[in-house]
């Protein structure tokens, strides 16, 4: 009887020992296998970590014991009813996002794929986040002006990046790498885009960049019939030494005060031409003309 009762126990233990085992083996089999492949592949260069955090496995491991506790405690009525009430206690952990948010973060989403796609398909790749600071963001655009000027203008627009000075800094890039016809093929895109003020200050950078930077006025004096103000053409033609016709710009204005100092600067912009070694012939006539005109002018205002 007792040799009759030991072997029950023995038998006894060795069924309830494979149950556990049974069990450990099927929550094992709920855990997802974590050398699953990713389902997108940034360039190494990404400012964004798309990689799993060193804590995914504790984590993992404390779900599959949380959701154990809970499938114990829904078996105990009294468990239960802790549960919840400290449920009914936790702060909540996110914030409701509003429409225009969520909006807002599709768009961008829809922004960033399309400057990703472009820009792998370049030699180099480049990767540009549109989550982070905003000079990251006009980074984007001033490569992406010439090449893409819809997706470049999108960009600006949504972002709400300061435009002007973002044409300014492309073209003058263009200019300083003598690429004249990609400048005229970008100011084509942006004579309609710009009111006058900043036509003339984008315009103006690159006859700055030929005439001054790279010593080229011939190229850049083809840039001065796109000016519109008269201010402007005033600046341009002093910046490419052509001062008879700062003169008659000058002379033209209605107000004496603001004639009489535009023809001051292009008198000492005379003088200091000749005595760089400049064209005398021209310049000395242009000289003379300033002289008369000033003395002329205080006469009439003492």
């Amino acid at each position: 009887s007792t040799l009759s009762s030991s072997s029950s126990a023995q038998t006894t233990a060795s069924s309830t020992t494979q149950t556990v085992t049974s069990s450990a083996t099927q929550i094992t089999q709920t855990v997802p296998s974590s050398s699953s492949s990713s389902l997108l592949s940034l360039p190494s260069s990404s400012a964004l970590s798309l990689a799993p955090s060193s804590s995914t496995s504790s984590n993992t491991a404390n779900a599959i014991s949380s959701s154990s506790s809970n499938v114990s405690n829904s078996n105990n009525p009294i468990n239960s009813d802790n549960q919840n009430e400290n449920n009914l206690n936790q702060p909540k952990l996110l914030e409701k996002l509003s429409e225009s948010d969520i909006n807002r973060y599709l768009n961008t989403i829809e922004l960033q794929l399309e400057v990703s796609s472009w820009f792998a398909a370049q030699t180099p790749r480049l990767f540009f986040s549109l989550f982070g600071a905003q000079k990251t963001k006009c980074d984007a655009v001033e490569i992406l002006l010439p090449y893409n000027f819809p997706l470049a203008q999108r960009l600006m627009v949504d972002f709400r990046l300061p435009h002007v000075q973002i044409c300014r800094t492309t073209l003058n890039n263009l200019a300083r790498s003598k690429q004249t016809t990609k400048v005229f093929g970008l100011l084509e895109n942006l004579r309609l885009k710009l009111n006058e003020k900043d036509w003339d200050y984008v315009v103006t950078g690159v006859i700055e960049v030929f005439a001054k930077e790279l010593k080229d006025v011939a190229k850049a004096e083809k840039f001065l019939k796109s000016l519109k103000g008269e201010r402007a053409k005033f600046e341009a033609c002093v910046i490419c030494g052509k001062l008879k016709t700062a003169y008659q710009l000058a002379t033209k204005q209605q107000s004496i005060t603001q004639a009489t100092q535009d023809v001051l600067i292009v008198k000492n912009e005379a003088s200091m031409l000749i005595q760089e070694g400049k064209d005398e012939t021209v310049l000395g006539e242009v000289l003379k003309l300033c002289t008369k005109y000033l003395a002329n002018n205080q006469k009439s205002n003492p």
